[in-house]
């Protein structure tokens, strides 16, 4: 999908197109199943950890990082420099950041444009 979308050629080298994969697979990690709209509302424990609208991709993405930094779960390329996996971490968390609802129309507005200037 990535390589049909043409998202090379709007720039994301193989890095980009690894952290949105990745973000796309844990984009949900750990979900309770309740809406942010369920934790503002009743001062949840997440909510409290957080206290932002966005709670569930704070709380997602908090925990996909996580993941990712225990040694066991460290699949990125040895060679890969430290700068480079900050950067890959970066957009990981971004990413999800991103899949908030309250944001989501703004963001395609703006995807929208980009793929129209290509």
């Amino acid at each position: 999908m990535l390589n049909q979308q043409g998202l090379k050629q709007i720039g994301l080298n193989e890095l980009d197109q690894l952290s949105l994969l990745v973000a796309a697979l844990a984009h949900d990690v750990g979900h309770d199943g309740f809406s942010n709209g369920f934790h503002h509302d009743t001062c949840s424990e997440r909510y409290k950890l957080f206290n932002t609208t966005g709670t569930q991709e704070f709380y997602h993405s908090a925990t996909t990082i996580s993941l990712l930094e225990q040694k066991d779960n460290d699949f990125l390329p040895k060679d890969l420099t430290p700068t480079a996996r900050r950067l890959f971490k970066k957009r990981v968390l971004v990413s999800i950041l991103n899949t908030d609802m309250v944001a989501h129309k703004e963001l395609e507005k703006e995807m929208k444009k980009q793929f129209t200037k290509m």
